[in-house]
């Protein structure tokens, strides 16, 4: 099984996830990855950023 295809994202908005010291920057760039297991993931343009889900319009791709 090969490893999913990466690429960098900016979140348009500060996340944090609850119970984690997981914390999203929207200064930062991160490496992020399609949430292909997520129903209806390519309609809603799903992604995972570490651990934090993301949808389209909450992140801008910066790098493919």
């Amino acid at each position: 099984m090969k490893p999913p295809k990466t690429f960098k994202v900016r979140p348009k908005m500060a996340y944090k996830l609850l119970g984690t010291a997981i914390e999203l920057n929207p200064e930062k760039g991160y490496d992020a990855c399609w949430a292909r297991h997520i129903p209806d993931w390519k309609a809603k343009k799903m992604i995972f950023v570490e651990e934090v889900l993301l949808e389209e319009g909450e992140y801008t791709i910066i790098e493919p």
